[in-house]
């Protein structure tokens, strides 16, 4: 069977999402990929491309010149004159092999949805695929047919009544403006780093908070000597969590170089966790004051006092004002996650299902519709927020 080829144009594209992966699908669509298939495709079986069967997978590989760049399973529709490439999900792989197919003349179409985000229905479904703790999820699934989406259609109705009221809709607007922030603690994760002396406590912290032995837990000062980072969810909220080393005087040169690390990494953080540990409370002030001393003035931090196990019998049960855990009796974490929430800005009484702000698109469509005064306007603004969604 022989398969005529001509100047129409031949496509490629990434079916699969773009990242590390398992396999990788890349499909090939036009009349001249018999021909290309046949310079850059190997089979084991020695099965030319134009004498494939649909329905069949050929094991082979991607040659270019003499290299093999991947062992790969073939799959073919003659009747399409297209074909799937099913390679290794490794980028470098992925982006070999589209380069191969792009030195051939073929086009390469961007599948990447990120570029496409121009209605709320493809934002939710972007940022869904990204959403890391179920608080995230919940947010963004209400957006769209409800939430956000259904308050756009509201004010658009109202505006086409005669009791449309201008100064009511710019309060309105200005209330969702303000859950943009939220939102966007929800689908980025936040970086925060745990700090404060020697043996305060902070790597069994984080391995508590993050349920994995990552950091090395020890009684001898010092014995964190670089920063850590690890993925958790506390109380809903995505967080890098960076276990540092604690902050002390030393003539050890490795240890100094780590310490000025960390004065470059707190500068790049949203939150500092500064542990002081109980049975330095009588120190607490000096503790603090020391700790904070070469902090970025404008870093927001949260002191806790750790190991409150070791002066109280019911652990976190002081009079102190400052927040008390205990990671040997699991004490105190959960008040710890709410705090963070609320140094964030994520408030208790926050409606995690009510019309929320996810994307700087949105945030900059209401935001510029206050500034318009026409009903017609506004309404064009609101029309522009809820995107194609056919």
């Amino acid at each position: 069977m022989s398969r005529a080829s001509n100047n129409s144009i031949t496509t490629a594209a990434l079916l699969t999402p773009p990242g590390v992966g398992g396999i990788a699908v890349i499909k090939i669509a036009g009349e001249s990929i018999w021909q290309i298939l046949t310079e850059i495709f190997n089979s084991v079986n020695k099965t030319m491309p134009v004498d494939m069967k649909a329905g069949r997978c050929y094991l082979g590989h991607i040659m270019e010149q003499e290299e093999t760049i991947d062992q790969v399973m073939l799959l073919i529709d003659p009747k399409t004159n297209s074909a799937e490439i099913h390679c290794h999900g490794g980028p470098r792989i992925i982006q070999r092999i589209m380069l191969l197919l792009q030195s051939r003349n073929i086009a390469i179409i961007d599948t990447d949805l990120q570029n496409h985000l121009d209605s709320i229905s493809s934002e939710q479904n972007y940022y869904l695929a990204k959403a890391r703790t179920s608080l995230a999820v919940s947010m963004l699934a209400c957006q769209f047919p409800g939430g956000l989406y259904q308050w756009c259609h509201k004010q658009i109705q109202a505006i086409n009544s005669p009791a449309f009221s201008l100064p009511d809709y710019q309060y309105q607007a200005k209330e969702l403006l303000q859950t943009f922030a939220i939102a966007r603690r929800l689908i980025y994760p936040v970086r925060v780093a745990l700090i404060g002396p020697p043996n305060a406590g902070k790597s069994s912290l984080a391995n508590i908070l993050t349920g994995r032995k990552q950091s090395l837990v020890s009684d001898l000062a010092g014995t964190t000597r670089d920063w850590t980072s690890m993925f958790t969810d506390m109380a809903g909220v995505p967080v890098e969590l960076i276990d540092t080393a604690g902050w002390r005087e030393s003539n050890d040169e490795l240890e100094m170089m780590s310490l000025r690390k960390l004065q470059e990494l707190l500068g790049q953080i949203d939150l500092a966790i500064l542990l002081i540990p109980a049975n330095d409370i009588d120190n607490f002030n000096a503790i603090q004051a020391q700790q904070t001393a070469k902090m970025p003035q404008n870093l927001d931090i949260l002191t806790v006092i750790s190991k409150a196990d070791q002066l109280y019998t019911t652990a976190c049960s002081s009079t102190h004002s400052e927040l008390q855990i205990s990671s040997l009796n699991q004490c105190g974490l959960e008040a710890l996650k709410q705090s963070l929430k609320q140094k964030l800005g994520i408030m208790a009484d926050f409606d995690f299902h009510s019309p929320a702000i996810f994307t700087t698109r949105q945030y900059h469509t209401i935001n510029t519709s206050l500034t318009r005064e026409e009903p017609n306007h506004i309404a064009a603004m609101l029309s522009k927020c809820i995107g194609d969604i056919n």
